[in-house]
């Protein structure tokens, strides 16, 4: 089982922005996640959103998995120490919209 990995405009700008080598890190670590019988054994779920965290190093990715459309959508880049105040998860609040274009119920 295969998925797709996709990623949003300022997380791939960030990316850029990082070490060749920290960018080949994360980028082999998503497409290993990709490709993984059980992805959810790999992505740890983070609380309070429909999002999950995969662990590179001293950064994370935090993506969306959306299992029916088999896409990991990557939203966020950022260092492990600023987890904990990432804007990520107020921005998902505010728009009410899930990351894979359909409304919330």
């Amino acid at each position: 089982m295969t998925f797709e990995v996709r990623w949003t405009e300022t997380s791939f700008r960030k990316l850029q922005k990082l070490d060749p080598n920290i960018q080949k890190r994360i980028v082999a670590e998503l497409d290993e996640a990709a490709a993984a019988d059980d992805i959810f054994a790999i992505a740890k779920r983070l609380t309070g959103v429909n999002l999950y965290s995969i662990r590179v190093g001293d950064y994370r990715a935090i993506t969306g998995i959306e299992k029916n459309k088999m896409v990991i959508l990557v939203v966020e880049v950022i260092e492990a120490r600023s987890t904990r105040n990432c804007k990520v998860r107020g921005h998902i609040r505010i728009t009410g919209a899930s990351l894979f274009g359909s409304r919330r119920p």
